[in-house]
């Protein structure tokens, strides 16, 4: 075989000479098993929920195969009187307690994150600890535990009754006060930690230098410790608003019926009304807000020799 007809079918690899073709075999062997569990496990139920979402639902509830947009057309707001806002009102609501649990968890992780990068090793570790600990119980469990911190008569909310702080007429649990308090504190910790990674590698002498060169505080910060927190800020506020949006469990139990949002419309669509390609829908427009999450991560997270327009 001629030297041009070995390169043309065989390379070296780790000192060994393997055909094209054996390449291609060792990528499905390792590759293989992973690509197969993506495809059933994701690919696969992402494609049936879109094709659902076109299906109509017939006069006994189940779906059929007529192909229709007009799941989308409810959402939008076209319902059988007329305009009908309720689907997109809902959706707008969704979005806002995702906006505003993101803002209170950026607020509240800032400082937070500061602190504990200033704290000795052991300190540092045992902060760190104190705020994961809460994860290892199940969200369901913290929710009924807020239940009973905001009714009435717990020893947090009756004395602040009688000193005349909370209006007694006015419950904090159920309301959107309650549904806040437990979203805020069901997320912090995923705004916290990569918040804190990023200032725990903040390089401190560029400060120094941008003040030796006679930039204020403000202009300094802004330009040199603010870049190198950017990763860690977009990557919570991604961790802490797409789950926010589509989160039910909070709503349902802190919120009761003042509280109704994207996750509750979910379920209420699959289990209770049995309106299949609504829920789809749904679910749909629900994975494209994702899908604009992680667009805005990739943007802002990329190098800036590498960033690139975004084409959507």
């Amino acid at each position: 075989m001629s030297e041009k007809d070995k390169k043309r079918f065989w390379s070296v690899e780790h000192g060994v000479m393997i055909r094209r073709g054996g390449h291609f075999w060792r990528s499905v062997w390792l590759s293989g098993p992973g690509i197969a569990w993506m495809t059933i496990c994701l690919v696969v139920p992402l494609l049936l929920t879109v094709w659902m979402s076109f299906m109509t639902q017939s006069a006994d509830g189940a779906a059929i195969l007529k192909f229709t947009t007009e799941n989308y057309g409810q959402i939008g707001g076209n319902g059988p009187a007329g305009y009908d806002p309720q689907h997109l009102e809902l959706i707008v609501r969704s979005l806002s307690v995702g906006f505003i649990t993101t803002a209170i968890c950026l607020l509240t992780a800032v400082p937070a994150a500061f602190f504990i990068a200033g704290l000795s090793r052991h300190l540092k570790t045992f902060a760190i600890v104190l705020i994961v600990v809460p994860l290892w119980s199940n969200i369901l469990f913290r929710t009924y535990g807020w239940q009973v911190l905001l009714s009435p008569d717990s020893w947090l909310i009756g004395p602040l009754m009688s000193l005349g702080l909370v209006d007694v007429h006015h419950a904090i649990f159920p309301s959107w006060t309650a549904m806040q308090i437990g979203m805020v504190c069901t997320y912090l910790p995923f705004m916290i930690i990569p918040v804190f990674i990023s200032v725990d590698k903040v390089d401190w002498t560029q400060l120094e230098a941008a003040r030796d060169l006679g930039a204020g505080r403000i202009d300094a910060f802004k330009e040199s410790v603010l870049p190198q927190l950017q990763p860690g800020l977009v990557a919570g506020m991604v961790f802490v608003f797409l789950p926010s949006v589509g989160q039910f469990v909070v709503p349902d139990l802190l919120g009761g019926s003042e509280t109704y949002l994207l996750g509750n419309a979910l379920e209420r669509e699959f289990a209770v009304t049995q309106n299949w390609p609504l829920g789809a829908a749904y679910d749909v427009v629900a994975l494209c807000v994702l899908a604009l999450g992680l667009v805005f991560h990739t943007a802002f997270t990329r190098d800036e020799r590498e960033r690139e327009p975004i084409v959507l």
